[in-house]
């Protein structure tokens, strides 16, 4: 995952990532942070029936 970028992620997706280093975790004040959200993706169709379900959700709600 190293040089991906910031990511704002549940912690529970990343416990063994966290606890042997790999990543860091930053405490921010004023949080949950209220923003517009996009979905990117390729031209092509989705990766796998699994994005497909996380972008009907995202858009449903």
């Amino acid at each position: 995952m190293s040089g991906l970028g910031i990511a704002l992620l549940s912690a529970h997706t990343v416990v063994d990532e966290l606890r042997h280093g790999q990543l860091a975790s930053l405490n921010l004040q004023g949080l949950p942070i209220l923003r517009k959200w996009f979905w990117l993706q390729l031209l092509d169709n989705f990766s796998s029936p699994a994005a497909q379900k996380v972008h009907d959700w995202i858009i449903a709600h």
